[in-house]
């Protein structure tokens, strides 16, 4: 369906195929991660470089090693 030439995406389809396609991979052993690269913690490194990079103080103390 289409509204001045914009697609208009069925929700309740949307979600139903989402959801049989995360059940089909299920059952082929293949499982949902709730931590994605999106959702990674950056390296202490990369955290350090993007602050020198940016001029930023460092807002945490560094771990002190043992």
């Amino acid at each position: 369906m289409r509204v001045d030439e914009v697609p208009i995406v069925d929700g309740l389809a949307a979600t139903l195929k989402m959801a049989e396609a995360m059940a089909d991979l299920k059952g082929l052993g293949i499982t949902v991660t709730r931590r994605g690269y999106a959702h990674a913690r950056p390296s202490r490194d990369m955290i350090e470089h993007a602050r020198r990079v940016h001029s930023r103080p460092l807002l945490v103390p560094p771990k002190k090693k043992r």
